[in-house]
């Protein structure tokens, strides 16, 4: 803080112990803080306290995306993932539901990935070549 913030600080300290209704001078000054920052927020972003624009949503997402992030949670299924699979589902004595438990993929995760005989469904193809660098 600069000195003359600190002034002001100290000399708002004195006022609020000198006075008897320091309390409700404490809320007032708070309340109308309050609604000078709202207003502020809503004359810069357009926007309301608590109300979304899809502008500014869209203007975000889109600089995440810039900077590489594409949000949502990470693939279950992995490239690793999806070989041992497909490999696995090529041999008739496979256990789906123990090779699910063992990858940490659901049933329905598996299948959409690869049929049962062990082929690559598209799914399955869309993620090794998203895989591929």
């Amino acid at each position: 803080m600069t000195k003359d913030r600190l002034s002001e600080t100290a000399a708002l300290r004195a006022l609020f112990s000198a006075t008897p209704d320091a309390q409700v001078l404490a809320e007032m000054l708070g309340f109308v803080a309050d609604r000078l920052m709202a207003l502020d927020v809503d004359q810069l972003c357009g926007a309301g306290a608590h109300e979304r624009s899809d502008d500014r949503m869209m203007a975000g997402l889109s600089a995440a995306r810039a900077r590489g992030r594409c949000g949502g949670a990470p693939y279950k299924m992995t490239a690793a993932k999806l070989r041992l699979t497909q490999a696995a589902m090529g041999n008739p004595e496979t256990k789906v539901r123990r090779l699910c438990r063992d990858i940490g993929v659901s049933s329905q995760t598996l299948y959409r990935h690869v049929a049962p005989d062990g082929q690559l469904r598209p799914d399955g193809l869309k993620l090794l070549a998203r895989a591929k660098p």
